[in-house]
């Protein structure tokens, strides 16, 4: 099963891209500070369901923010994981089954990315909640970090959903800074999907997929206070 939308997540706003034959061209971006946040989602989200229609699925591309990367000696295949999980756990505040993790193999070692759980649930339930149909957790990190998708694993959403597993990709989720929808027999308004320049105070909390996600993957402090910022990731 493999999906030709993904859904982009940073600090900044939501970005929904489409696979062309092309590349990964963006369908609309939605800042955070949007003051009709909700409404810009959907009126996204509708987008990929003229497209797509029931078969409308996406790839949640976690930002590099939330990641860990890691750079580690070469391991056989049968101490490779066991070196990687003691590695996450000494170099993070996490310990070994509360994190996802891919490797690749490269000449000068192993490259590892690994990601909080508890950031996956969270980003999960904000596309669920959002109609986005998240089938699975990458990453899209610069090549000198990972050459292929970093692949954190099936959504819960896809395992009740879905009749198969989706695979991890080589490409990387890259959305062209000059990317323009081909012609199509869909209707697309890409103007409203623009960013204002000044964006107006949104009214009440912001709604975010990043509410409670660390702002990063940082060095390993457990004896810190709970909520300390030595404790984010």
């Amino acid at each position: 099963m493999i999906s030709d939308f993904a859904l982009l997540l940073s600090q900044e706003g939501i970005t929904l891209a489409h696979r062309t034959a092309g590349g990964w061209v963006s369908l609309g971006h939605v800042p955070l500070m949007d003051k009709q946040f909700s409404d810009r989602l959907a009126e996204l989200q509708s987008k990929g369901h003229e497209i797509a229609g029931d078969r409308f699925m996406t790839r949640i591309v976690l930002p590099d923010d939330q990641i860990k990367y890691l750079s580690l000696p070469h391991s056989d295949d049968d101490s490779r994981d066991a070196a990687i999980k003691e590695a996450l756990e000494r170099e993070t505040p996490y310990l070994q089954d509360e994190l996802a993790f891919d490797w690749e193999d490269g000449d000068d070692g192993l490259k590892v990315a690994a990601v909080a759980r508890d950031t996956l649930h969270e980003a999960e339930d904000f596309a669920v909640q959002h109609g986005f149909n998240p089938v699975c957790f990458v990453a899209a990190p610069d090549d000198i970090q990972f050459s292929v998708e970093p692949f954190f694993g099936m959504s819960d959403w896809s395992t009740v959903n879905l009749p198969e597993q989706t695979e991890p990709e080589a490409e990387l989720v890259k959305v062209r800074l000059d990317s323009t929808l081909p012609a199509t027999p869909v209707a697309l308004n890409d103007d409203e999907f623009e960013e204002d320049p000044e964006p107006e105070e949104p009214q009440g909390e912001i709604e975010s997929p990043l509410q409670v996600l660390r702002p990063s993957l940082g060095p390993a402090s457990r004896s810190a206070p709970e909520g300390d910022a030595a404790q984010s990731l």
